[in-house]
């Protein structure tokens, strides 16, 4: 058997905010069934807080130097308290879903009030570089009069 290596181009920053994501879904999602120990809750805080922290070095955060590294510590800090919910509940999710869709084309906002409730199928993956909701609606619309040729006409 052989072993092939496929080339895979990585985008460091991108690479560094994944991993950051993963780790802070996992541990979210962890914790909400109760399995993580306080001690591994402040380790992945704490790889939350250096990916945080390398964002805020290298530039790639949006904020200034020394914002971007006090609200890491600010993060991490009440991660370790376990006060650093974001906000994340299933409802407040809904809401921001469905809020989101206010701002689609009048005659779109169905559809996406409808995929934001879970509907349509999704197709893809984070790690595949992202995901595709799609769903298909069905509309009848009027029936044109029937005409016939000129030629076809009885008399």
């Amino acid at each position: 058997m052989q072993n092939v290596r496929h080339p895979v181009r990585h985008t460091p920053g991108l690479t560094r905010v994944c991993l950051a994501l993963a780790a802070a879904l996992s541990l979210g999602s962890a914790m909400a069934a109760g399995k993580v120990s306080a001690d591994s809750a402040s380790s992945s805080a704490l790889a939350r807080y250096e990916a945080e922290r390398a964002a805020c070095v290298d530039g790639r955060s949006g904020q200034d130097r020394a914002t971007c590294l006090k609200e890491a510590g600010a993060a991490l800090a009440e991660a370790r308290r376990g006060r650093l919910s974001n906000g994340e509940s299933a409802e407040t999710l809904m809401r921001n879903a469905e809020a989101r869709c206010q701002t689609v084309a009048a005659e779109d906002r169905d559809a996406c009030m409808l995929m934001a409730h879970g509907k349509g199928s999704v197709s893809g993956s984070v790690k595949a570089g992202g995901t595709m909701r799609e769903i298909t609606i069905v509309t009848v619309g009027p029936i044109p009069p029937t005409v016939q040729p000129e030629g076809d006409a009885k008399r």
